[in-house]
């Protein structure tokens, strides 16, 4: 049984073309958060509730050092005590050739 809430990211970088909820979420736009190109995921995880600072994360040996969102989709099912359900999404460049 799902006790956590559920949390919906987009990073706003140069390749954002604006309609991604549409595309990787479930959650509907209004419930998607923004975050701006400089966040990190110390920024993801006090957002969620995981951490309550961002120096307390950085403390943490799993998330101290991995500071920089991943491109691309990203999901957890069950992010710390409260068992939250984060979807994180960073654009990234996208090439057509074959």
């Amino acid at each position: 049984m799902f006790s956590g809430k559920e949390f919906c990211f987009i990073v706003d970088n140069a390749f954002r073309v604006g309609d991604e909820h549409e595309l990787f979420f479930q959650c509907p736009a209004e419930d998607v958060t923004v975050l701006p190109e400089t966040a990190t995921m110390l920024d993801v995880l006090v957002q969620t509730g995981v951490f309550s600072s961002k120096s307390q994360a950085r403390k943490d040996p799993k998330w101290g050092k991995n500071l920089e969102i991943p491109e691309g989709f990203t999901h957890w099912d069950k992010l710390g005590k409260r068992r939250n359900i984060v979807s994180l999404f960073r654009p990234m460049e996208f090439s057509d050739e074959d």
